[in-house]
């Protein structure tokens, strides 16, 4: 609905595979308590489709004639609210001025030209392609291959990138013309329908491959220079380059110490470990696997401190044996960078396996660097170490 009550949370389809993310949702919403009231719609009745006909036209000063809108409400596929919605909003532009003369042709051949929600999109995007056929494939490309959407203005930098210049003011265009079909995350767009969705796959993904679409968009995103100071990137980034199959690229990233600090400083610290087990489960790379060896051992530290996550990674990855090229270079890096951010506390050993926490005595009060499960080591201002039980607080050296 494009308007719903204040005590309506949530609308879901017809569809009862228990495979899909969907269904998965509303399983879990099962088992809340007290249970939501969860209500099935069934089709729309005859009287039901007439009144949203005559409201919908209404609201653009125009009106069927009789035997039109019988004919209307008679095909089979109007029962269906969102079929039924599509189709009048196209049939309006359609029509224009002139509705009730160019529109019966098109009512008598919609079921069996458009026999579903699907195939109705897919004419959707046909027109559209007044705007250029390969300009409208690659935004609706771009949008369905983004993570969780693109903004406006990515979609068109991408064209511009891909087409030329003119292809920027024309994926304005285009988002107009779909509008009422998208939805906004954050600053995002994203289709509404999977419907439309899988129209866009139909019609276009037959044209261009995947990863190419992948590629653009992981090239794009490499190539703004604020990757490490903007959260959008770093979160899309390392997922466009995975399913762009980039993995000498996707290392460089997953293994670049200041990338990992600066995404772990955002709060996507699972993410960063979510983009490691896509890369591994599609190549293993010894590199990533220490790093998410590394994330997994200092998760405790690094959720709590992630302000101190390039220091950590460091103390923890530094003793790697055997250290790979990419890890190396990245190790200095961090190295120069902690250097240049000032005081940090260096390991001169291998850290344990165990949770442990380091904690230092200066005129302040202690400062604890990582926090702790077991032991704590305390450094007085002479340098002494010393080593204390967590909970008793004995001295035990």
């Amino acid at each position: 609905p494009t308007r719903r009550s204040s005590d309506l949370s949530c609308v879901d389809d017809a569809s009862e595979n228990a495979d899909t993310p969907e269904q998965r949702v509303l399983q879990a919403l099962g088992l809340r308590r007290p249970a939501p009231l969860r209500v099935r719609l069934g089709p729309l009745a005859e009287e039901d489709m007439r009144t949203i006909v005559v409201a919908y036209l209404r609201e653009y000063c125009h009106e069927f004639d009789r035997e039109h809108l019988d004919t209307l409400c008679a095909i089979p596929q109007a029962c269906n609210p969102l079929y039924l919605l599509v189709m009048l909003n196209e049939l309006r532009t359609l029509g224009g001025n002139d509705l009730n003369h160019k529109v019966p042709a098109l009512i008598a051949s919609m079921p069996q030209d458009h026999p579903d929600t699907v195939s109705l999109f897919r004419w959707v995007l046909q027109r559209l392609e007044v705007f250029g056929q390969e300009t409208v494939q690659w935004w609706c490309l771009y949008l369905a291959h983004g993570r969780v959407g693109m903004s406006s203005h990515e979609l068109a930098d991408l064209l511009a990138r891909k087409l030329g210049p003119d292809a920027e003011g024309t994926a304005l265009l285009i988002e107009r013309g779909l509008r009422r079909y998208l939805q906004r995350r954050s600053s995002q767009l994203d289709f509404f329908h999977g419907q439309l969705r899988q129209a866009v796959v139909e019609q276009y993904s037959p044209h261009a491959d995947a990863a190419a679409v992948h590629s653009d968009i992981a090239t794009y995103f490499r190539d703004l220079a604020d990757v490490c100071v903007n959260p959008r990137n770093a979160y899309e980034l390392p997922f466009q380059l995975t399913k762009a199959g980039r993995s000498a690229e996707l290392e460089r990233v997953l293994v670049d110490l200041e990338f990992a600090d600066a995404k772990i400083s955002f709060g996507l610290l699972f993410d960063l470990m979510g983009d490691c087990d896509r890369a591994l489960n599609i190549q293993h790379m010894h590199s990533i696997s220490t790093i998410r060896g590394a994330l997994s051992k200092e998760l405790l530290t690094l959720t709590e401190r992630p302000n101190l996550a390039l220091q950590t990674l460091y103390n923890r990855l530094r003793w790697t044996n055997p250290i790979p090229d990419v890890l190396a270079s990245s190790l200095n890096k961090a190295a120069d960078l902690l250097d240049r951010r000032g005081l940090w506390l260096c390991s001169e050993a291998p850290l344990p396996e165990e949770n442990w926490s380091v904690v230092f005595r200066e005129a302040r009060p202690y400062q604890s660097l990582v926090p702790s499960l077991r032991t704590i080591l305390v450094a007085g201002p002479s340098g002494d170490i010393e080593i204390h039980e967590d909970r008793k607080s004995t001295r035990l050296n």
